[in-house]
């Protein structure tokens, strides 16, 4: 079996953007678990931290994709 095509192939702009969100979505997806147990465990003893430093992630986390697009703005994070 294949594995599939995680990258789109050539140099085009759309295919930038592309692989641009693609790798944008794969590093959200590997910290994901790391944070999810730190939250977790954070939880139980302080619900409320718990909660906003949720929120504080989530925001931080939709507008990642967009950054990674843009080389000047990478230098912010």
């Amino acid at each position: 079996m294949a594995y599939p095509k995680l990258y789109a192939d050539g140099d085009s702009e759309k295919a930038f953007a592309f692989n641009c969100a693609q790798r944008a979505h794969q590093n959200v997806l590997e910290q994901m678990p790391i944070w999810l147990a730190a939250q977790a465990a954070l939880a139980l003893m302080h619900p409320y931290s718990a909660g906003v430093l949720g929120f504080l992630w989530m925001t931080g986390a939709a507008p990642f994709p967009r950054f990674c697009k843009l080389p000047a703005l990478r230098a912010l994070g």
